[in-house]
């Protein structure tokens, strides 16, 4: 399993099994076309403890806005599924280091 640097807090203890599910959404802008894949923003899940992490952006949150949008949802995290998102793919493995760094 890669090494994986997330943008968002996922503080999963060293040992823990953990399962990565990285999506792609669409390019951000009113111009923009194609897809960007959020390795650094994906769905993470602690098969030890069941948590599930996934970033505001996935649940169509823009940036500063504190709620997620009414149209998304991660399926089986949210209430539906994220309708823009596509799967690009899912790894597991174990946690090897946790390092969070709080953003003032």
């Amino acid at each position: 399993m890669p090494t994986y640097t997330f943008l968002y807090a996922c503080p999963n203890p060293v040992g823990h099994r953990v399962t990565v599910i990285v999506y792609s959404i669409p390019k951000p802008g009113l111009l923009a076309s194609g897809r960007e894949t959020c390795d650094t923003e994906p769905v993470v899940i602690d098969r030890d403890t069941g948590i599930k992490y996934a970033p505001p952006r996935l649940y169509g949150s823009s940036p500063g806005s504190p709620l997620p949008s009414l149209k998304t949802g991660l399926k089986g995290l949210g209430t539906t599924y994220i309708a823009e998102a596509t799967l690009e793919r899912t790894e597991e493995g174990v946690v090897t280091e946790c390092r969070i760094f709080p953003v003032a």
